[in-house]
């Protein structure tokens, strides 16, 4: 399983790493930040290709 944050926002990288500190105490971090559905998708096609 891979853990997906839609970053529609736009926030700026100091904010991102606010809210998913990644401590001891606050440990969950998304594997991957898509900014739009394009990023999304491209990762959907990634995933089902597998590597080059």
């Amino acid at each position: 399983m891979t853990s997906v944050f839609f970053h529609g926002a736009q926030w700026d990288l100091p904010w991102l790493n606010r809210i998913f500190p990644g401590t001891h105490k606050h440990p969950d971090r998304p594997d991957v930040v898509v900014n739009d559905f394009s990023e999304f998708w491209a990762l959907i096609l990634a995933c089902e290709i597998g590597p080059p």
